[in-house]
Parts: structure tokens; C-alpha cells; sequence
């Protein structure tokens, strides 16, 4: 659900956390999430020369890697 950076504030205060640090937070969080980062960017395939892939795909590579052969 989303909430405004003083309510997200208010609420952590509420639960014990110092209001200065709510407050920090709450900037922090308004910063991160003002919409700069909701865009896919193409650094994978920049760094690694190879298109990205879920982790689902990693995870799986990693079991069979690291499997015990018989």
C-alpha cells in the first residue's frame, strides 16, 4: 500500500524509532523512489556482453553447478 513519506515517518515513530531518524528515512526512501529507477537499463548486457536473465534461470544453473555428480 502506498504511503506518503510523513505518514511512512509518522508511523515508524510510532513504533519506537527517534523522530530524527524517521525523518532520515523517509527522505532517503522519497529520493530513492521518485521514479528515477523504474526504467531497465542496459547495463548487463553493456558489462557482461550477454542479455540479462531472471533469477530463476540463475538459480537453476547454480544448483545443476554445484550438484553432487554420482
Amino acid at each position: 500500500m502506498p504511503v506518503t513519506a510523513a505518514e511512512y515517518a509518522a508511523g515508524a515513530v510510532a513504533q519506537g524509532l527517534p523522530e530524527e531518524e524517521a525523518e532520515g528515512l523517509a527522505a532517503l526512501f522519497e529520493e530513492v523512489l521518485d521514479g528515477r529507477n523504474a526504467y531497465l537499463a542496459d547495463g548487463v548486457r553493456e558489462a557482461l556482453g550477454r542479455a540479462p536473465r531472471g533469477f530463476a534461470a540463475y538459480a537453476a544453473d547454480a544448483s545443476a553447478a554445484w550438484s553432487p555428480t554420482s
